[in-house]
């Protein structure tokens, strides 16, 4: 399932915490993935630092044409 794509962490720049994985399908460069990212946070500047949830805003206006998903988990396991 996950053989065209890559794990990639979130990093939180305010927090420097990785709190989400996403896989990025592997046509697109994690670059091009961050330029886009940088665009949306530009364009939606204002929202964000009204809101403040800057992850929500952003996933919701990345441009349909990168293939990519949000890794969720519910469990965990220790070592």
């Amino acid at each position: 399932m996950l053989d065209n794509y890559r794990i990639i962490g979130l990093k939180d720049c305010s927090t420097d915490e990785i709190n989400t994985l996403i896989a990025l399908n592997k046509k697109h460069t994690v670059e091009e993935f961050q330029n886009e990212i940088n665009r949306v946070k530009n364009k939606f500047e204002e929202e964000i630092l009204e809101y403040g949830d800057d992850w929500a805003i952003i996933s919701e206006n990345i441009s349909d044409e990168f293939d990519w998903f949000e890794l969720c988990w519910d469990k965990y396991v220790e070592f």
